[in-house]
């Protein structure tokens, strides 16, 4: 039988299945693991498609696996999710339902992926071993590259979600190291992937900036308050407007050269010790005027 009449039958077969099965179809739909079932099914009909059923197995198991490891990371945490939804030739994706509380959180939930995707091939290992067969070395293939392409340190990848308990400055590593494979890949995916992480950088970046400033703030203004509270006991204000002096010279050195510039991210530290510096030196000219 020729490979065209085989295909024939087995189209034959799939649309008949179809016909009969689409009421469990639609049933699958309104269950909770329904959509990753049927987003699995079209994933792994899309992979067969083009590089035969065995390959669109074994990259369906890998990437289901890898999920998997971050619903139960997710779940030990009490942290709501979404089931994992598949993407044809992008992998999958687990949405939170909820904020994560910390970057601990966040460290140990996408920390979950690639553990249970180092776990996810080992027997693949063993099978090569055993029977020398290239197909299992392949599955080793595919699984290493998966995981390893997630450690890359930058946001959305895992790497970048894991690293940011220790600082989000370890991304700008990750997108050098990303921009560097979408430029000898060319892929349109990988150059995807590098634009939402420049822009995930920058916001966490500003992020950690903007409340640090904001905190300084609320803390300037409940200082401010707690002062005018006293003044109607004060029986002399020189020590006041003194201690206004001090802190005014003291914003003023810290505030360093009016013209200087600041990296983007990288100085931010700085620029939020100068902007603090800024808003000390705002309140004791306040304070001042109103002695």
């Amino acid at each position: 039988m020729d490979k065209s009449r085989s295909r024939s039958i087995w189209a034959g077969i799939g649309v008949f299945l179809l016909a009969k099965l689409k009421w469990a179809i639609a049933l699958l739909k309104w269950t909770k693991f329904g959509g990753t079932f049927v987003t699995m099914m079209v994933s792994l009909g899309a992979y067969a498609a083009l590089y035969g059923w065995k390959f669109g197995v074994a990259i369906v198991y890998l990437i289901f696996v890898h999920e998997m490891g971050h619903l139960v990371a997710a779940k030990r945490k009490g942290v709501k999710t979404s089931p994992a939804f598949f993407i044809p030739f992008v992998g999958a994706m687990v949405n939170m339902k909820e904020p994560l509380k910390d970057a601990a959180t966040e460290s140990y939930v996408a920390y979950g992926g690639p553990l249970a995707g180092l776990i996810s091939f080992l027997p693949a290992v063993a099978l090569y071993e055993y029977t020398g067969e290239p197909f299992w070395a392949l599955v080793v293939f595919l699984g290493a590259m998966i995981n390893l392409f997630n450690l890359i340190p930058v946001t959305p990848l895992d790497g970048g979600r894991i690293v940011s308990v220790l600082s989000t400055k370890i991304w700008l590593i990750g997108l050098l190291i990303l921009g560097v494979y979408a430029v000898i890949s060319m892929s349109p995916l990988i150059f995807l992937i590098l634009i939402i992480g420049i822009f995930g950088w920058w916001n966490r970046g500003k992020e950690s900036y903007r409340n640090g400033l904001l905190s300084c703030e609320k803390k300037k203004i409940e200082a401010f308050r707690e002062q005018i509270s006293q003044w109607p006991s004060l029986t002399s204000t020189w020590d006041l407007k003194r201690s206004m002096q001090e802190q005014l010279a003291s914003a003023k050195s810290r505030m360093g050269k009016e013209n200087a510039r600041f990296i983007p991210f990288w100085d931010d530290d700085k620029k939020l010790v100068r902007e603090q510096a800024k808003m000390d030196e705002h309140y004791a000219n306040q304070t001042l005027a109103l002695l």
